[in-house]
């Protein structure tokens, strides 16, 4: 009788644990892999989107490196490494861009809702005193 009470427990507990990874997996699970899309900074003084082709190669739980495409219309196709974090809940990617009008910095910044990611882009270019900020969003 001893047992009976026993597996009940037991049941509960393994499905409750299952749960808990299901939902870590679905909400933690590893971005290695090719995303592709864009930072839009159509409403700022750059006015237009950068398109960006990533492979986040490493996923080592809170580190990511990758390599991306970065393509500037008018400007040119650069690849270039990309170095990003889990911070909280989001994810941050970071890039250099050796343009034909100097080094930019390029920065995302989103939330990942399984095959997408959406938040926000800060570009620096050469000589500016704070970034051209703008929307990305990235998809599996």
């Amino acid at each position: 009788m001893n047992r009976c009470l026993i597996l009940p427990d037991r049941a509960v507990l393994l499905g409750t644990v299952t749960a808990l990874l299901v939902t870590a997996c679905a909400v933690f699970g590893s971005v290695r892999g090719t995303w592709t899309g864009d930072c839009d900074f159509s409403d700022g003084d750059y006015g237009g989107p950068i398109f960006l082709d990533i492979v986040i190669e490493q996923d080592l739980g809170r580190r990511l490196r990758g390599v991306a495409t970065v393509t500037i219309p008018d400007d040119g196709i650069f690849d270039v490494d990309l170095d990003g974090e889990r911070a909280g809940g989001g994810i941050i990617l970071e890039m250099t861009i050796p343009s034909g009008t100097g080094e930019l910095a390029l920065r995302f910044e989103g939330s990942r809702d399984a095959d997408d990611i959406e938040g926000s882009c800060q570009l620096w270019v050469p000589g500016a005193t704070a970034p051209i900020v703008g929307r990305g969003e990235l998809s599996r």
